[in-house]
Formats: C-alpha cells, structure tokens, sequence
C-alpha cells in the first residue's frame, strides 16, 4: 500500500490532491498547519509497532463535503476533526456514538466495513485530564466555564456528568452563553446552569466557591492577546485549568501561579482526547507515556511552526 506523509511546516500546507490514503489516519480542518497531531500519533504508533500514518489535511467549509466523500470512499482508517468542521461533518456520518450526542460535535471518525462513525473524545480527553493532574472531585460543587463555543460545550458537559451542584457559564457574547445554557439544562435537571456577565465588575460577584475555572476560550494563543478574566477575583483553593497549550505557561496561568493557585495549561486534555481517539481506533490502550513524550517534544521544538493551541486540534 502505498502512503503518503505531509510535511508538517513552518511555509505553508501541502499539495491538497493526495489527501490520506487508504486505511490510514489523520486530521481534516481548516487550517491544520499548527496542528501537533502528527508529532502524538506518530509517537503512538511507533509504540504500538503499528505501520501506519498520520496525515494533516488543509479543507475549506466549501470543500468538506466531497472531502469527506473522497476519504469514506478509499476507505481511511479513521480521522480526527477539528474547527471549523465539527458539526458540520455530522450530517455526512452513517451513525453517532453517545459521546458524540452528548455534546453535539465530534472530533474523531472510525471506519469500519465501510460504516463511519462520529466520536468526541474530547468529552473524555477532559474528563481523564481532570483525573490525571489531580483535580478534586467535582459532585456537589461549582464551576466556573469561561466561553460557550465546541470547547466550552464539552466542559459543560463532562463537568454536570461528574455530578457538579452549579456550572457558571461566561462568555463576552454573553447570548452565546444563555444558549448554551438553554441548550443543556434539559438534560441536567439536577444542576444549576447559570450564564453569567463576564465583565469584572459583575463576575467577581459570583464566584465565592467555586472549585474550578476552566478557560475555554482561544485567548492566549498570541501573546497580544489580553487574559480571559482578572485572575485576581479567583477565589483561593480553586483549580485554573486553561485549555490552551504552548510551548511555556499561557499568560493566564503564569498570572494564577502567581498569586498561589494550581493552575494548568491544555496540554493534558490534548494528550487524553488523542488517546481516546487512538483507543476508538484500534481497540487496545493508548501508549499514553509515549505520546506524551513526542507532544512534550514537539512543543519545546516548535516542530508545528506555531506558539500553541488548543485541543482537538
């Protein structure tokens, strides 16, 4: 069979016309060219001794359709997606699996006897990230969720599973944030969503108690971006998980560090939503160890051309 591995490079993407080829994986979005997928797939695979490849594949929303059409046919073994395609390849999938229903988006396709399915594992990348660096259980307590869009969505969602009492919603647009929360409550009878003003003046005056900020927004991937919120109304005790990853602490958690709160960046959801997705794939645990050892590298190298990210990207 015969491969093709793009280049993952600072000058631009590659030629568009080979596309993955025939069972095997990769990544579909717009744009790609930051993406350190390649770098944690590649080190899974090379740990599993499995032969395969990882392929990162530039498609415009105008494209999607005979893109997606073109891989189902070959067929792939599966591909990750991300922004801006993660519910708009929804209606091009035979089926959904529950993770994907539950937040309403996916992010990793398996094809099997020619059968796609749509998967979100960032649902459980953040709900195993949440395990890994130690966070507190969460049953009975309040949230903090700063953006309402895809990312914010799975937070919401994996944070009312885990059985929290209140999830404060806050985004700048804050109708975004009422229809989040509209969209959601149905289903969480038992737990207060609360949309909330994400101006300073107003935001410090919900937040006594809560146990976890999640900053679901894309602030702080360019260093003129200005910080999601004043970590300062923070209250002391709770945990600042920031979903952006880079090569060094994002601004927003260097300034919680500071003022002696635990704070982490996004590189360990990154990390737990690719090994779901690897997992989905072959049916056998994700070499988590190894994957985390090529992102680590990745990053400090600068091997995607970019300063950082965010997950499923």
């Amino acid at each position: 069979m015969e491969t093709v591995l793009f280049p993952i490079c600072r000058t631009g993407y590659p030629p568009v016309t080979e596309g993955i080829q025939r069972g095997e994986f990769g990544l579909i979005g717009y744009p790609v060219e930051h993406s350190l997928s390649p770098a944690i797939f590649q080190g899974a695979f090379r740990e599993a001794g499995i032969e395969a490849r990882y392929t990162v594949l530039p498609v415009s929303p105008s494209r999607l359709k005979k893109t997606v059409s073109a891989l189902f046919a070959r067929p792939v073994g599966g591909i990750n997606v991300t922004v801006p395609h993660k519910t708009a390849i929804i209606p091009l999938l035979d089926g959904l699996e529950t993770s994907a229903l539950d937040v309403g988006a996916v992010n990793t396709v398996a094809v099997h006897g020619g059968i796609s399915t749509g998967y979100n594992t960032d649902l459980t990348g953040f709900e195993n990230s949440l395990t890994s660096l130690g966070v507190p259980e969460l049953s009975g307590r309040s949230v903090l969720v700063l953006g309402a869009g895809g990312a914010a969505r799975a937070v919401v969602v994996s944070v009312a599973r885990s059985g929290a009492a209140r999830i404060l919603i806050a985004n700048r647009t804050r109708s975004r944030a009422v229809e989040l929360t509209r969209s959601l409550a149905p289903r969480f009878p038992g737990v207060r969503l609360i949309p909330i003003p994400s101006d300073a003046d107003n935001l410090a005056r919900y937040l006594a108690g809560i146990s976890l900020c999640v900053q679901a927004t894309s602030l702080g991937l360019r260093p003129e971006d200005p910080l999601p919120m004043d970590p300062s109304l923070i209250p002391a005790g709770c945990y600042v998980y920031d979903l952006v990853y880079g090569p060094d602490d994002t601004a927003f958690v260097r300034k919680a560090a500071m003022l002696g709160l635990t704070a982490s960046d996004g590189r360990e959801m990154l990390l737990r939503q690719a090994a779901g997705a690897f997992e989905i794939w072959f049916g056998r645990e994700a070499p988590v160890a190894a994957m985390r050892e090529s992102l680590d590298r990745a990053i400090r190298s600068g091997a995607s051309g970019c300063s950082g990210g965010v997950p499923g990207a």
